[in-house]
């Protein structure tokens, strides 16, 4: 078996697509002992190739992009060669970023390859006009590499009965969730990073993770910070800790600015890899406050595999991630006043906090282990050849 894997963006970038699309072809390679090709866009004008963690990996430059999606037509050619070229029999694609996923499925038509599409979520924006523009283009083309796809996975069962565009496909539907490598993301690390790292003491954090870009609105990071300063009414030493980057993050920080006491907030930006599980452990809780979408939330389970609780909203695939009461707490979407005041209960009550972590971490280790459920793919592939 001779796999490639195509997806919009690819690690080293930060997002729960892109991790779960890196881990599970890494360990494809693995399974089926032959150097997987993973097929990826990036900035600039220069074609690179590069093989790391058993992966042969050709980031192709885009031409232009609308919102997050990058867009090339000379991505057909190129992709259609290489498959011919290392005689690829399975081609696994990420979505629901438009036009990848249907580049690779024109191609593996062209060329013989079996064809999967993982699809992550459905494609919900604030604005309305983009949430036409995206039904449209659906109706027009996606669907088509829906009903060409000789199977389909979803990250939660949840998320595929609120799907609007899986409805019809669900005889298809394989359920294969992110997973976390739980020998990194762990409870017994040292709780004080945080404090090193952003230079404050005797604060309790409250943490987000997310990408901070204009495509990326529904992560609903407004909603945090307006319900943070409810927040610090009852918790003066709450701290609030926001991680990632964009091109909106400006935006963020002028509502921060606007709306909560400057020593109570901080942006620190990216991180690197190896310091996210010491941020997870440091922080007393990682919220992640969607509001129109949200196919799973992987940085639920980074956090709970750390033993902290976390806190999210009752759309999409969330609930898969958390369970309400026993891991972590849900709230409606787009309510600062509920989230507000989910976030007090956990600060206000240790114990609590900590039955919800212990758990979480349990759950995690028995349930999202990346080896097992790279596993369940590779035997999807293997019941399709």
């Amino acid at each position: 078996m001779r796999i490639a894997v195509t997806c919009p963006y690819f690690f080293p970038r930060i997002g729960g697509m892109e991790n779960y699309a890196f881990n599970i072809a890494r360990r494809l390679h693995n399974l089926c002992g032959e150097r997987v090709l993973v097929f990826t866009s990036r900035y600039g004008s220069e074609a690179i190739e590069n093989k790391f963690s058993e992966l042969n990996i050709i980031w192709k430059p885009s031409l232009f992009r609308i919102l997050s999606t990058p867009l090339n037509p000379y991505w057909l050619i190129d992709l259609s060669k290489l498959l011919k070229k290392f005689e690829i029999t399975h081609v696994i694609t990420h979505t629901p970023v438009p036009f990848m996923s249907e580049i690779s499925w024109l191609a593996a038509r062209l060329t013989g390859p079996k064809f999967v599409i993982t699809y992550h979520d459905d494609v919900i924006k604030r604005e309305e006009f983009w949430n036409h523009v995206f039904r449209l283009y659906y109706r027009l083309i996606q669907e088509k590499a829906f009903e060409s796809a000789d199977a389909i996975i979803a990250t939660s069962s949840l998320m595929v009965q609120r799907s609007e565009f899986l409805k019809r496909f669900r005889e298809k539907v394989h359920i294969i969730p992110p997973g976390v490598d739980t020998n990194i993301f762990r409870p017994d690390l040292p709780s004080d990073f945080i404090d090193k790292k952003i230079g404050y003491q005797d604060k309790r954090y409250v943490l987000f993770v997310g990408q901070m870009h204009s495509a990326s609105t529904h992560k609903g990071i407004d909603v945090l910070i307006n319900a943070f300063k409810y927040v610090l009414e009852e918790h003066r030493d709450a701290h609030l800790v926001l991680v990632g980057d964009g091109e909106n993050r400006s935006n963020y920080e002028l509502l921060a600015m606007s709306t909560l006491p400057r020593n109570s907030y901080t942006f620190v930006g990216n991180l690197p890899a190896s310091e996210m599980p010491l941020f997870y452990r440091g922080a007393e809780v990682t919220v992640l406050p969607s509001v129109t979408s949200e196919g799973f939330g992987m940085v639920l389970l980074e956090a709970g595999a750390c033993a902290r609780p976390t806190i999210g909203t009752n759309i999409g695939g969330i609930p898969a991630a958390i369970q309400h009461g026993k891991t972590g707490l849900l709230v409606p979407p787009g309510d600062s006043i509920s989230l507000s005041k989910a976030i007090s209960i956990i600060l206000s009550d240790d114990r609590l906090a900590r039955q919800l972590g212990n758990q979480a971490r349990e759950r995690i280790v028995d349930q999202f282990n990346w080896d097992s459920l790279a596993r369940k793919t590779y035997d999807l592939l293997l019941s399709i050849q």
